[in-house]
């Protein structure tokens, strides 16, 4: 994927709400660990939440970065994350033959437009 959000004061999302960047990049994540899987396609998953509950996405405290939870052996501790509408969404288009970029492009124009919105 080329695009990439980000929360530091450079880049397009700068000020985008913090809760869907996570989302977006949770939902990106998922997306690699099921393109990265050798012995899988996306014809071989049924669900969003087949993809979810298997790679159980969680990110270091500390690091921030992204791994599947399993709190046993970590050096530091994991926080779940869960996996909101528009990311099952991207899953599931995914899943149906849907090109995973343009719809994760489309989602973070989507992020974009709105923190260029005024709020009520």
């Amino acid at each position: 994927m080329t695009t990439k959000l980000n929360f530091r004061a450079d880049g397009p999302h700068a000020y985008s709400n913090q809760a869907q960047v996570q989302q977006w990049e949770a939902t990106q994540w998922l997306i690699e660990c099921v393109e990265d899987d050798e012995d899988a396609g996306w014809s071989s998953w049924v669900s969003a939440d087949f993809i979810i509950s298997t790679y159980e996405p969680a990110t270091g405290e500390e690091t921030g970065k992204f791994t599947s939870y399993n709190p046993d052996g970590q050096e530091e501790r994991l926080r779940r994350i869960s996996i909101e509408e528009r990311g099952r969404e991207v899953l599931a288009a995914c899943i149906a033959g849907k090109d995973p970029e343009e719809l994760m492009s489309q989602w973070s124009m989507d992020i974009q437009e709105a923190s260029a919105s005024p709020s009520p």
